[in-house]
């Protein structure tokens, strides 16, 4: 059993409660074991980025069970239902300058990103590369 106030293993700024965290309910949600390990994957990387800019981030959204994800109008095929995307801000720092600093490791880090000019998030993820790892939503 998790508990939401313990560190994601590898990840010494991020707990399970931001991980399990539905904002519009204000509640944490149960998560099987594949979403489990999905998140401690994406959330590694996730504090690979946070030592990058050496700033907190702030976790918009990471799993999203199906029904949660319809009810907010998440697409489908959202990688967020497997726990395999994080929407987040990096304090301080402009979306748009970290989606363009992040460009380059995005291989390395085996990440995926939207390219969402101006908007207030940004999203990564480990879902399948079909041609480009900064996509159009």
């Amino acid at each position: 059993m998790i508990n939401l106030d313990d560190n994601i293993p590898g990840c010494k700024n991020f707990i399970w409660r931001e991980a399990l965290h539905l904002d519009s309910l204000g509640a944490c949600v149960y998560a099987d074991d594949e979403v489990i390990e999905n998140l401690t994957e994406i959330f590694q990387k996730l504090q690979w980025i946070r030592n990058y800019f050496n700033r907190s981030i702030k976790i918009n959204s990471a799993y999203r069970p199906v029904k949660y994800n319809r009810h907010i109008g998440g697409s489908y095929r959202s990688q967020h239902i497997a726990g395999k995307a994080i929407d987040f801000r990096v304090k301080g720092v402009r979306c748009d300058k970290v989606r363009e600093a992040m460009i380059p490791e995005l291989e390395m880090l085996g990440l995926r990103m939207e390219k969402l000019p101006k908007s207030n998030w940004v999203h990564i993820d480990t879902g399948e590369v079909i041609k480009n790892r900064y996509f159009r939503p």
